[in-house]
């Protein structure tokens, strides 16, 4: 009978979309248990990801920290060695003016006594020679007042 095909249709309609619903149930589940693994994976991506920028801001830091020490340990070494050469130099420029001063004594001495036998070169020559010497010793105390101002 017609009714009887139409039962029969509504309940295979009715079976039809139980089918339906119960697989959409089904990926529906599925879907959400991939999006709470998917959420899972990317907290514990994300948890790894912020350690390792952890780990790196520190290890940077630490780097920096050594690199700002080396740099200040480098520039004190260098400041001192700088002013020690300007100690040494100044030493020697000290040494070096005390044997011209004696040297150059000597010469106006031997020269006082040996003026008629010298000629007006040799005049010339202990006068540029007096010059150089009028010339260190305005040096000295520039130098000196740098090596105080280095100390």
């Amino acid at each position: 009978t017609l009714e009887d095909g139409v039962t029969q249709d509504l309940e295979s309609l009715r079976s039809s979309i139980e089918t339906t619903a119960n697989s959409l149930g089904e990926r529906k589940t599925n879907l959400a248990e991939a999006f709470t693994s998917l959420s899972q994976a990317m907290s514990e991506k994300l948890e790894a990801l912020k350690e390792d920028l952890d780990n790196l801001a520190e290890e940077s830091s630490n780097q920096l920290t050594e690199l700002d020490t080396a740099l200040t340990t480098a520039a004190s070494d260098a400041l001192m060695a700088v002013n020690q050469k300007f100690r040494e130099v100044g030493d020697e420029i000290s040494n070096t003016s005390e044997q011209l001063d004696e040297s150059l004594a000597n010469l106006a001495e031997a020269s006082t006594d040996q003026a008629e036998t010298l000629d007006e070169r040799f005049g010339d020559v202990i006068d540029k020679v007096a010059d150089v010497y009028s010339i260190i010793q305005e040096l000295k105390p520039i130098l000196e007042e740098v090596e105080e101002n280095l100390a």
